[in-house]
């Protein structure tokens, strides 16, 4: 039996999402206790951008900004409760880049 290659790649693509809402809920966490953070930020951002299939024409500050408004709807999540679902919510956050992916696609 064959591993479907798209089906990996959604799951690494999952898998990238969950460690980055992880360190960034540390992050965030860590700043609101006015801890210096900015060296710790892992930014796999362009990584997870780059295997969904954003096109570099598309990778730009503005698909950033909203890739970190994004984020910041999840870090909010009491941390229990974060940690819990996080595989669930990095799912989520997964299905909502493919549909900002597809609005690119059909308005850039």
């Amino acid at each position: 039996m064959q591993n479907d290659p798209n089906l990996l790649t959604q799951e690494l693509i999952i898998k990238l999402i969950s460690e980055e809402m992880k360190s960034n809920k540390l992050i965030f966490c860590l700043s609101e206790l006015m801890v210096l953070v900015e060296p710790y930020y892992c930014d796999l951002t362009r990584t997870i951008l780059l295997l969904i299939g954003f096109s570099e024409d598309n990778r730009n500050q503005a698909l950033f900004d909203q890739y970190d408004e994004l984020m910041k709807g999840f870090l909010t999540i009491e941390t229990r409760q974060f940690h819990q679902q996080l595989n669930e919510l990095a799912r989520e956050f997964y299905y909502k880049l493919i549909e900002i992916k597809a609005s690119y696609e059909t308005n850039h």
